[in-house]
């Protein structure tokens, strides 16, 4: 068979003359069909030969494409710089319970087949199923990892016997492995939906997809693809499905990975049956368990359940027939020059080069009929993914929209050109390798040498003043960067610009004999070697941008995934910024009467003859010091008591309103919606509103001093005794008497005394010069001061203590329930510290780091409730939430509410959770929340209302996000909604016309997609800082282990309570199920480090060597992975 035969080839093959020159040695018996082939040119089908020719074409095409989605073995192949060896997919082994011993008469395609019992595997089976005694909801999970390989997903789509073995120390992780249980681990809707305060910045979670049993769905992990038909939501977790396999597997896959679907494919009553058989399967092996443990023996004779499931044979058949119409359609695409498809969408003669492209306009261009035909788009969907060195899956919209990204012209051009020279081993390529060899060099001994004597130049323009770079020799060649150099960094960069696809990284093919090459070249050049890895993997990459002077050393990764934006933040701000200056150079303010322009702002404000001035009611803010963009505050007034006779509160939340100069065509509102929300980093801000455009405006409360501020306030009357809102309104406002407090003042005022804080480990002691500096840095104003002796701004502030406290009992009562884990804290100086996102012309190297302080949690559970200033702002937001739901209900608006179900567990497991909880708090004890598998499906965004399960909001208003409109989009566009109901009716248009339904499905798919881009964004970059500051006291802790000189380093006291830590003190808190890696032929498992407060992975030999859900255990550090997704790697201390 021909492998690898581009189109080109094909066609030359087909059209070649003389066919027998080319098969003279196989073909010497058709020479008489050759000869009647030139005299019958008119019949080539009654000629052999050509026969053969179109066969042979016809499988080169079909194996081009085969090897193309082959992902076997992909990771170790392609980090190692080499391709595998081609083969055909191979039928894996099937269900240990779907025998496969069929009469070989029966095997023909289209039929019944009768499927014979195989009781060896069956009773391999239920004696997996007994190898672990646990409690009854581990056994069912264990059980359903056993019956369908849980983990399969996560492997190869062919599930193969494999042995396990010891890893070495030494064998570092891949981080598709690390990655592999990457599910959010905090729980509770709060810390989705509420304002929780600084300590619990939670990332946002997807849109639940909705699935039916009998769904046909279509898979792909890093190019690895598996179709199903959908049965049921995993036994193990409810982030993950159960689909029957083509292979007759049951398989788990990941919600995320689905790039397909087609309703109905087989009826919803057999994919039922099959799930409720799984369901008695799993049950009966934990019986069987349980029995087996009090008698002390198995039942391995016994099989664990019938294997002639006529809803399996039905559901196969089906799933076959469509597999043939997808080969079917594959084949037509191929004919019609698919492998071509991105020169033809670049040839289209688009005014510009299109960015993205459909299946549908892809079969367009390819001029195929773009019938109702599901397979056709179904083969194209696969062929696209089949080409990642071209089009870039989606991973948010393709399910939805079958859109795929094309890489740019400049992208690919960059990659053909790498490939080319790195095969030919180019002169640019040899020239670039030398150069690195040398500089990274250079480098080492210069960070030898350093001291307190070394020169420094200018700081780093990505930086801040205190920064300094080493200085370069002047006119030496290999301190600048050629052409092709920057060819050659800019495909390293490409390599690492997208950590998790759907499809594989065809950069990782060839970046790896790039780094091999350049330690190839040190020991050609004589110079000391360096540490040299078995596989080169990202980290890798990563390592070496760091030691040729690409990036700094600290280089945050997390910012750099192409999918998240940021490295576009700026360049869109900029452009947006420049057409505005444009704009106000060359115009005056419109008229009043005319619509504003999309650089203009509202001329007047549309709702100033209905704003209620709040005149000198006491406006409070309360936040983090470092806060900039103060965007809520709360006042309080008595109101009339009940007819009971109880006290009420007056209590308003008011939102700054930057919505009373933006219209919702400004440039700026575009750009808001474009960014979705401010993203913080440690050492950076990427702000959703230009911060020119919030401190010109004086948005942020307090900005203005007295002269007011506009605000949308929202407020409710609270029930003193009992907590609730017994009437609620929405107003335009203006308030005037604001006080800018911090979390600390309040609670100090309030009498309360924060438990001690964790200890703090850093990487460096700071300078003079930065010790200076810090003390003379400008904060923020406050009015901390006066607090203590205000008496009348004490009592509010302690009357609204006391609400909170009543609002978050009665959310308890109804069914709130939170939980939390430790967790550290991050502080980098100097800042604003800005990612290096271009290859500079010449390489730059720091003389010292930024001083990176990680916090460690303190010994003891604190919940935020604990705070009186972190409970009192947090009830308020949501109960102003609330309200805003309650006005767009009552009034029709359509609007982004967000919902969450009940979780997932057994009924007296959730019983048991919620009488564990604080009546004052709703906090549960996170391990037994791990323990007894109490499991939320993620929230979701919707234009109707619905319960909020965590949150504890059962009505029928819903939740509706609106108190951070300078910080999130969704909030922002809220406030279009509610605001125009606010006008009468003569004016509204003139405001903003409100939405419809369709408008806003669109505006929630926009938020649902922003929110995935960037999900755990903020806790990726903490962790990474975090792990940063660890690896290097791992690193001096394990260099001085095995030092062999008399006189180790200097370390402080400091350090080595660090090093007892490390060595003697972690402990890791299991939150997943082992997953089997087949990178590493090993198992990994999800756990928490309680004592650093970070994730991590526990490594092991064996699944049974795992801990329990919720179970704690001993381990010792043995790796650490920083990137994108960084990781500590533990193994079990014994």
């Amino acid at each position: 068979m021909l492998v690898g035969t581009s189109k080109a080839v094909v066609q030359r093959l087909a059209a070649t003359s003389n066919p027998s020159r080319s098969f003279a040695c196989t073909a010497a018996p058709l020479s008489p069909s050759l000869s009647s082939q030139a005299t019958q040119p008119d019949r080539p089908r009654a000629d052999p030969h050509r026969r053969l020719v179109d066969r042979i074409v016809r499988l080169a095409v079909r194996g081009s494409q085969e090897i193309d989605q082959r992902a076997d073995d992909l990771s170790r192949s392609v980090q190692s710089g080499y391709k595998p060896t081609p083969r055909r997919q191979t039928p894996s082994q099937p269900l240990p319970w779907i025998g496969t011993a069929q009469p070989r008469a029966k095997q023909r395609r289209g039929k019944l087949v009768a499927y014979q019992v195989d009781r060896r595997n069956s009773s391999q089976l239920a004696q997996a199923a007994q190898a672990r005694s646990a409690s009854a909801r581990r056994d069912s999970a264990v059980s359903a990892q056993r019956i369908g390989d849980l983990t399969a997903r996560d492997n190869p789509v062919t599930s193969r016997r494999s042995f396990s073995s010891s890893a070495s120390s030494h064998l570092r992780l891949d981080e598709a492995s690390l990655a592999v249980n990457d599910d959010a681990v905090d729980g509770g809707g709060l810390w989705d939906d509420a304002e929780a305060g600084e300590n619990f910045k939670s990332g946002k979670k997807g849109k639940a997809r909705e699935l039916r049993p009998g769904d046909w769905v279509d898979t792909s992990r890093a190019g690895q693809q598996l179709c199903g038909i959908y049965i049921c939501r995993s036994f193990a977790t409810v982030r993950r499905g159960t689909i029957l396999a083509s292979s007759g597997e049951v398989v788990d896959v990941s919600m995320d990975d689905i790039i397909s679907v087609v309703p109905s494919v087989v009826a919803s009553q057999l994919a039922t049956q099959l799930g409720d058989h799984l369901e008695a399967t799993i049950a009966a092996a934990r019986a069987s368990n349980n029995a087996g443990a009090e008698a002390g023996a198995g039942a391995a004779d016994s099989p664990m359940v019938a294997s002639d499931r006529p809803e399996t044979l039905e559901i196969l058949q089906a799933l076959r027939q469509l597999e043939i119409d997808i080969e079917r359609e594959t084949q037509l695409l191929a004919a019609n020059g698919v492998h071509d498809i991105y020169r033809i969408i670049l040839a289209a003669g688009a005014p510009a080069a299109p960015t993205s492209v459909t299946v549908a306009s892809a079969l367009s261009a390819l001029r195929v009929p773009n019938k109702s035909s599901r397979a056709r788009s179904l083969a194209l969907t696969r062929i696209l993914l089949a080409q990642p060195q071209h089009f870039i899956a989606d991973p948010l919209t393709l399910r939805q929209t079958g859109r795929f990204d094309l890489r740019p012209l400049e992208e690919v051009e960059r990659f053909e050109l790498a490939r080319d020279w790195v095969r030919e081993r180019s002169a640019e390529v040899e020239a670039w390798a030398e150069k690195c060899a040398r500089l990274r060099q250079w480098a080492r001994d210069q960070k030898k040498a350093a001291g307190s004597s070394s020169s420094e130049v200018e700081a780093d323009s990505n930086g801040a003043a205190a920064l300094p770079l080493r200085p370069l020799p002047v006119g030496d060649p290999d301190f600048s960067w050629s052409e092709s150099d920057l060819v050659l960094f800019g495909f390293l960069r490409d390599t690492l610009a997208r950590e998790r696809l759907l499809q594989m990284q065809p950069h990782l093919a060839i970046a790896p004999s790039l780094i091999k090459l350049v330690d190839a070249t040190t020991a050609r050049l004589g110079l000391p070697e360096w540490e040299q890895t078995r596989e080169v993997q990202r980290s890798r990459i990563r390592d070496f941008l760091a030691e040729v002077g690409n990036v700094a050393e600290w280089e945050d990764w997390v910012a750099h995934e192409a999918p998240k934006g940021l490295r576009s933040w700026d360049e869109i701000g900029d452009k947006v910024a420049a057409k505005l200056a444009r704009a106000r150079e060359r115009s005056s303010s419109p008229a009043p009467s005319s619509a504003p322009s999309p650089t203009d702002f509202y001329p007047l404000d549309p709702h100033d003859s209905v704003r209620h001035d709040f005149g000198s009611a006491t406006v409070f803010t309360i936040d983090d010091p470092s806060a900039s963009e103060l965007d809520d505050g709360i006042s309080i007034a008595a109101g009339p008591p009940t007819a009971n006779g109880t006290a009420t509160w007056w209590v308003h939340v008011h939102i700054a309103d930057p919505t009373a100069l933006l219209h919702p065509n400004h440039l700026l509102t575009n750009l808001a919606r474009l960014r979705d929300h401010t993203v913080y980093f440690p050492e950076y801000t990427w702000s959703m509103l230009p911060d020119t455009f919030t401190v010109e405006q004086k948005l942020s409360l307090g900005s203005n001093g007295q002269a007011g501020q506009r605000v949308l306030s929202l407020g409710m009357r609270i029930d003193e005794a009992s907590g609730e809102v017994v009437e609620s309104e929405v107003k335009a406002g203006i308030v005037r008497d604001v006080r800018r407090l911090t979390y600390g003042a309040v609670e100090k005022v309030l009498g309360y005394e924060a438990p001690q804080a964790g200890r703090t480990i850093s990487n460096r002691d700071l300078t003079d010069a930065e010790l200076e500096a810090e003390a003379n840095r400008a904060r923020r104003p406050t009015d901390d001061a006066a607090l203590p002796t205000d008496a009348a701004s004490l009592d509010q502030l302690s009357t609204l203590h006391r609400l909170a406290k009543k609002l978050m009992r009665r959310r308890v009562e109804s069914s709130a329930l939170f939980w939390q884990f430790p967790s550290s804290s991050v502080s980098v100086s100097p800042k604003p510290i800005r990612p290096h996102f271009e290859t500079l012309e010449n390489p730059l190297f720091h003389s010292r780091p930024p001083r990176v302080s990680v916090r460690l949690p303190s010994e003891g559970d604190h919940s935020y409730v604990d705070s009186p200033a972190n409970l009192l702002v947090s009830e308020m937001m949501v109960a102003a939430n609330r309200v805003a739901a309650r006005f767009a209900v009552e009034r029709g608006i359509a609007v982004p509410f967000r919902q969450q179900g009940a979780p997932t567990a057994l009924p007296q497991d959730l019983d048991a959770v919620l009488k564990l909880r604080d009546p004052d708090s709703g906090i549960a004890p996170a391990k037994e929340v791990l323990k007894r598998r109490i499991e939320f499906l993620p929230g979701e965004t919707t234009p109707t209302p619905g319960p909020h399960w965590p949150m504890g909001i059962n009505d029928e208003y819903g939740y509706l996000r609106v108190t951070s409109p300078l910080r999130r989009y969704s909030d922002l566009f809220s406030h279009y909604q509610l605001k125009g109901a606010l006008l009468p009716e003569s004016s509204r248009a003139a405001y903003a016309p409100r939405a419809g339904l369709p408008a806003v499905l669109t505006q929630i798919e926009g938020f649902n997609a922003a929110a995935k881009a960037r999900h755990r964004l903020d806790g990726a970059a903490q962790s990474y800082w975090s792990l940063w500051v660890i690896k290097q006291k791992v690193d001096l802790l394990n260099a001085m282990s095995n030092s062999t000189t008399s006189a180790p380093p200097a370390v402080s006291d400091e350090d080595h309570k660090t090093f007892d830590l490390l060595a003697n003190g972690l402990t890791a808190l299991a939150y997943r199920q082992p997953v089997r890696s087949t990178f590493e032929n090993l198992y990994v498992q999800s756990v928490l480090i309680p004592q650093l407060g970070v994730r991590g992975a526990l490594r092991l030999d064996k699944p049974e060597h795992g801990p329990e859900i919720g179970e704690e255990v001993p381990v010792k550090v043995e790796d650490i992975a920083l990137g994108p997704r960084s990781r500590i790697v533990v193994g079990l201390r014994r």
